[in-house]
């Protein structure tokens, strides 16, 4: 399953990972999502996110691969290490390249601790685990830029 839940690849947020390739529409059965079988592959959580913000009926090509994002870069069958340097090489003003530039290590930083915790017999959701990365990137623009004034953000 590629980015289609606009989250990330299944296989890196999902601490059992899949070890198979399954297109969208095999989750899917007259117009609604197969809840058993979607249980039989990712967690709970990731199953109530689909669930109650994925409508089943989808349009267009369905295709098991990641798909170029909404900034431009296109990361379709880029490897991890790959898809880190394409990160760092975009082009982007002094000031934001440094943020962006300490991005990839946030989340997968953080991914890590998740897998950990979940490994351990802790529950992480995956909006904790966004929310830690949403405040430790927080925290970064505070110690990098603190003239910058605002609360908390709710990015998406």
């Amino acid at each position: 399953m590629d980015n289609w839940t606009k989250l990330g690849a299944l296989y890196f947020i999902e601490p059992q990972g899949l070890d198979e390739e399954v297109k969208v529409k095999e989750m899917i059965q007259n117009a609604e999502w197969n809840i058993p079988r979607l249980r039989q592959i990712i967690s709970e959580d990731m199953v109530e996110y689909i669930v109650v913000n994925i409508n089943p009926v989808m349009e267009g090509v369905d295709k098991a691969w990641w798909m170029g994002n909404s900034h431009g870069i296109n990361i379709e069958g880029l490897h991890l290490q790959q898809l880190i340097t394409t990160w760092w090489e975009w082009p982007a003003k002094h000031k934001l390249k440094q943020i962006l530039n300490a991005m990839p290590a946030i989340i997968m930083w953080k991914l890590w601790k998740r897998r950990n915790a979940r490994r351990h017999g802790r529950a992480v959701s995956y909006e904790q685990m966004r929310s830690q990365c949403q405040q430790t990137v927080q925290m970064l623009l505070k110690v990098r830029y603190p003239w910058i004034k605002g609360g908390n953000q709710n990015w998406k």
